[in-house]
């Protein structure tokens, strides 16, 4: 029971969902390369907020723009969040990832929270929910 029975190893039945449950994520995206990318990014909304304001000068590209007294960090926060956060993503996956894998992920999150649970009588022994398509 829980042995191979040619080998007497240890049955790893689990050990492939195990292994893609903590690393689908990794490989889809294009992490770390990803993640740095996305930091890359903010950085530079930051410059060009802190540009744009006129906190420092068309000529100048590596500052603490966090210091200066007047930054617009909302508009800073935006920003990061469209095109650091979401579109560094999707550069990511693009670039270093997978992108048929982080199409999949995304039909699968969105049927799991999504679709309406119907049952399935047509078991045998249990009955399982299965989404509506």
């Amino acid at each position: 029971m829980g042995r191979d029975r040619f080998t007497y190893t240890a049955e790893l039945t689990d050990a492939a969902h195990i292994f893609w449950f903590k690393n689908e994520a990794k490989f889809a995206h294009g992490y770390p390369y990803t993640g740095w990318l996305q930091t890359a990014l903010v950085y530079v909304v930051g410059v060009y907020t802190a540009r744009e304001q006129g906190c420092i000068p068309s000529s100048q590209y590596f500052c603490r723009f966090w210091r200066f007294h007047y930054f617009d960090w909302m508009t800073f926060l935006r920003r990061s969040g469209v095109y650091a956060w979401a579109g560094g993503l999707v550069l990511g996956t693009i670039l270093f990832g997978s992108p048929d894998v982080s199409i999949k992920r995304c039909i699968g999150k969105y049927n799991y929270w999504m679709s309406e649970n119907i049952q399935d009588t047509r078991g045998n022994y249990s009955n399982f929910n299965v989404g509506k398509f």
